[in-house]
Formats: C-alpha cells, structure tokens, sequence
C-alpha cells in the first residue's frame, strides 16, 4: 500500500493496490497516542481473519511527526493528511475513496476492538449490509453504550417534552429503555453508533457517499435513515466487542457543541416536512423556557442505594435521563456505587446522574455523581 502525505490521486492509488478484501479506516483528530492503541489491537483481532487487508488513517489534524515511524513499522498502514479539518463525514469519503476493499470498516481513534471483533464484524456482513459491535465505555465490558436515540416523529416529541416535565420524561425514557435494550437482540436496528461500522463496497455505491454537510455528529444517522428507506438490513452484532473511550476527539473541539446544533438544524431540514419541523420547534421552544435541571431533580445519596433490587443501573448526564450507560445486573451482579464514581472520573466534564431500574421497569430515585465541569 502506497503511504501518503497529502491528499493524493485515488485512482492511481488504487491501480496500484493487489486485491483487498477488507479496508479498515480511521478519521484522526488530535488522539494519536490512542490512535496507535486502536491500530494495533485492530491488528490483533485480525489475527484472528484469514483475510487481505489494508489500514487507512485520515488525519483531520493532530498526528506528531514520529507518526511516521509508527507508520513505516505497520504493514499496509497509510495516512492520508487533510490540509484542514474536513469533518468526520468527509473523512469517511476521503477514506473509502482511497480503498479498494470489498468490505469495509470506519472507526474512531478512541474504539479499543476485542480480540474477535473484526472476525464477528466480517461475518455477519454475509448476511446483514450493515453492522455494528457492541460498545462499551470501560474494558471491563459493564458500562454498555445505548444505542443512538430514535428519531421518529414521536420519540423526538417526547424527549422535547420531558425536558421540562418530569411526566413525560419518565415516558420517554421507558420508550427509550425499550429500544436500546431490545435493539441487541433485534435482527435490525438503524440507531447504530457511527463509531464504528462495517458493511460492504456494494452498500456504500448503493447508499452513495455520507453527506459532507455534517461536520460532526448525526451523520450516521442521515446515513443508516437513507439505509432504512433503501431497504438494507442494519444490525448489532452481540458477539462482537469493543470499548469506546466516549468524545475523546470532540472534547479537542471547541466548535463541537455548535457543529452538534447545526447537526441537529440539518437532519431535522432534510429529513421532515415542515410540518413536523414546526412541531417540533413549538415544542422545543416551550421546554426551552423552563427546562429540568439536574440540581431541582430529588436525589438519594449513595449509601442508600438497593443494588441487589435492580435489574438496570443507568448513568447519564442529561438531566431528563437518557441517552444512558447501561449496566445489565445479570451479566455484572458485582457492581456497586463505587465502580460507577470510578467511571465518571474518566468521562468528559459534566454532573452524572445514576438511577436503578428495578422488575417491571420500576424506576428507583437517582443519585447524583458530581463531576466539577471546566
């Protein structure tokens, strides 16, 4: 594979490539250190693949000069380096562009892939055009990641809703709770994370490219939203694992909480006529002007907590309660409050709520786990 410094001639590129069967492709922002953990456990996992293939980064910014002596010590490792940070979307294009892989695998810096993943991943694409790992926050696989919210017409009116009622939170983060945990098992789900994702070459000809007009954040969305309409089958793929260290990039980004409205303003332009965007922006503007907030919500402490009567533990920052780590007591009965704190200190800055979910999707009352915010 021919390493390269600059935006280079894709076609010649790919003249030049033997046969390829999967492409793998990172878009790098200001993680390298990270960025050379998730290489080389990518590497690891396909130990495990009888496979050709090639290893893409799309630097957006941030890779030091001796990246290049990692780079010459990695077979069929290339970089790509975009003059200016081009976005996520766009790094993704740039990327496949680039490869010559029958499948194909996009991923952030900061996903730590288990050791069978990529081998789970690849599998599953013979029968599903769209896959996704399991991802969780820690190593120790018991703070799961929630799938992506749901964005049907009546899921994004309740959440607006619960962000000024407590009545309608607790309906939509019920609704929520149903999809996420039911979504593992499910045959198809379109709320994967864009983390990381397989599918094959014929899928994205079929698709056509992720829309460049997402800078950051819902361009997964957009992307599996035109997926469903297509009628492609998108999926989880519960045998395969991985660890999200979660907005490791985007807290490098002093931008990110704009490029995420604007995100927000574009899918909801392009994706909903305007009667539902009127709708929903009534109903956003009336929660805006006396929304929940984490300090009014009644909380316990955390020596009052009856872990051994939950089925769930859920962690979030939000202050309507979801988007949410998941703890399953089943699969995890040694945790305990203590591994949560131990959590939040790794997390972005932020106030963390924790909150039990007993039988019958009964709701205990919260705790409060503070994290000082910059």
């Amino acid at each position: 594979m021919i390493a390269l410094s600059k935006e280079a001639n894709i076609e010649d590129v790919n003249d030049a490539s033997p046969l390829i069967s999967l492409s793998i492709i990172w878009v790098h922002f200001y993680t390298p250190e990270l960025l050379s953990q998730s290489i080389s456990l990518v590497r690891n996992s396909l130990g495990k693949c009888n496979l050709s293939f090639e290893l893409i980064v799309v630097d957006n910014g941030g890779l030091p000069e001796n990246f290049v002596d990692f780079q010459s010590k990695s077979e069929s490792l290339s970089v790509m380096t975009m003059s200016e940070n081009v976005g996520y979307a766009a790094g993704i294009n740039k990327g496949i562009d680039l490869s010559s892989g029958q499948k194909i695998i996009v991923l952030n810096p900061d996903v730590l892939v288990s050791e069978s993943c990529i081998n789970e991943l690849v599998n599953a694409l013979s029968h599903t055009d769209i896959v996704a790992p399991v991802l969780y926050l820690d190593q120790a696989k018991m703070f799961r990641l929630p799938t992506n919210e749901q964005r049907d017409i009546v899921s994004i009116i309740l959440a607006q809703l619960g962000q000024r009622s407590s009545f309608f939170a607790r309906i939509a983060r019920r609704r929520w709770r149903t999809h996420t945990n039911r979504s593992l098992l499910s045959k198809e789900c379109y709320e994967l994370s864009g983390a990381m994702l397989a599918f094959s070459r014929e899928t994205v000809q079929h698709l056509g490219p992720w829309d460049a007009g997402y800078q950051l954040y819902f361009e997964e969305t957009e992307w599996l939203f035109r997926a469903k309409q297509a009628r492609l089958s998108a999926a989880y793929v519960p045998s395969a694992t991985a660890t999200h260290l979660y907005a490791q990039s985007s807290q490098q980004q002093p931008l990110a909480d704009t490029w995420f409205s604007q995100s927000i303003e574009r899918f909801e332009r392009t994706r909903y006529p305007r009667w539902q965007r009127a709708l929903i922006n009534f109903v956003r503007n009336w929660a805006a002007k006396k929304p929940l907030r984490i300090e009014d919500i009644k909380t316990d402490a955390g020596h009052s907590m009856a872990v051994k009567e939950w089925t769930y533990a859920e962690l979030s920052n939000a202050p309507i309660g979801f988007p949410a780590t998941i703890v399953d007591l089943k699969l995890s009965p040694e945790f305990s409050y203590s591994d949560a704190l131990h959590l939040v200190k790794n997390l972005p800055p932020a106030d963390y709520l924790l909150r039990g979910i007993k039988p019958s999707d009964k709701e205990s009352r919260v705790q409060r786990l503070v994290k000082k915010t910059d």
